[in-house]
């Protein structure tokens, strides 16, 4: 498990380590780089890592235009607060396609 206190940081992570990390688990609202900003830089460079975003607040309407699921970076998210047999749940069926 590799962690980032950002967005910023998981970007250089995730380049850092291309090919190792199958999947982030990100906030939609974190300092300096949220999860939805995160998420587009991912797309821009090309890395091709699942992502289950968590969110306090309703954020559909800014991800209109990005697809979730199969042949989607974004496979999921959740709603907090988070019960834990959901997020282990959806992480295992995200791991599982």
């Amino acid at each position: 498990m590799l962690a980032a206190h950002h967005g910023e940081a998981a970007l250089i992570i995730l380049q850092d380590r291309r090919g190792e990390v199958d999947l982030v688990v990100s906030d939609v609202v974190m300092p300096v780089m949220g999860g939805i900003p995160l998420l587009r830089g991912m797309q821009e460079r090309e890395l091709d890592v699942k992502v289950i975003l968590l969110t306090g607040h309703s954020f559909e309407q800014r991800l209109s235009d990005i697809p979730v699921g199969k042949g989607s970076l974004l496979r999921g998210w959740l709603s907090k607060p988070i019960q834990i047999e959901e997020l282990t749940g959806l992480i295992a069926q995200v791991l599982e396609e």
